[in-house]
């Protein structure tokens, strides 16, 4: 009986030690980081926009695909730091993305990047202010990578652009 009891035991602490593992694993393989370069999440657009250097970062234990998308915001993201401006409603703003040879991604690369585990890839974020953007005012874009493996996981970053007036440069 007690041989009995003791396979038992040994196999039911091997299943946890299984079932442990594979959640950890789970975890391993649905994360990424998303970076600004030296962290200038604010920026003015001018004329020719502004272009924000993203790094995506597979920190996960496999190869894992990423869908980046991007979202205009609806809660203000006005640089707190400048006084002066008041935060108001979010101003509309084209966004697209580019490699960093500056030729934009074709259709097909523009929302997918693979990457192997511990490895980066950088690319470009260019917001263009729209024709009758209101002046001194403030747009947010959220970039977001989602593993296609865990939907529910992923990495987001909000990048803020203010428009300023030309004629006050």
């Amino acid at each position: 009986m007690k041989v009995i009891t003791t396979i038992i035991f040994t196999l039911l602490l091997s299943l946890s030690n299984t079932t442990e593992k594979s959640q950890v694993d789970f975890v391993q393989n649905c994360s990424a980081e998303l970076t600004v370069e030296k962290n200038r999440r604010f920026q003015s657009a001018n004329e020719d926009g502004a272009e924000f250097k993203l790094t995506l970062k597979n920190t996960s234990g496999s190869t894992a695909t990423y869908n980046v998308s991007t979202s205009m915001l609806n809660s203000p993201c006005a640089n707190t730091k400048n006084k002066s401006i008041v935060a108001a409603k979010n101003s509309e703003l084209n966004v697209s993305f580019k490699q960093n040879n500056s030729t934009d991604l074709a259709q097909k690369d523009l929302n997918t990047i693979t990457l192997a585990p511990g490895v980066s890839k950088e690319f470009i974020v260019n917001v263009m202010t729209i024709e009758g953007t209101k002046y001194n005012s403030w747009g947010c874009v959220e970039v977001k990578a989602t593993s296609t493996n865990c939907n529910n996981t992923s990495a987001k970053i909000v990048l803020s652009v203010f428009v300023p007036d030309p004629t006050e440069e």
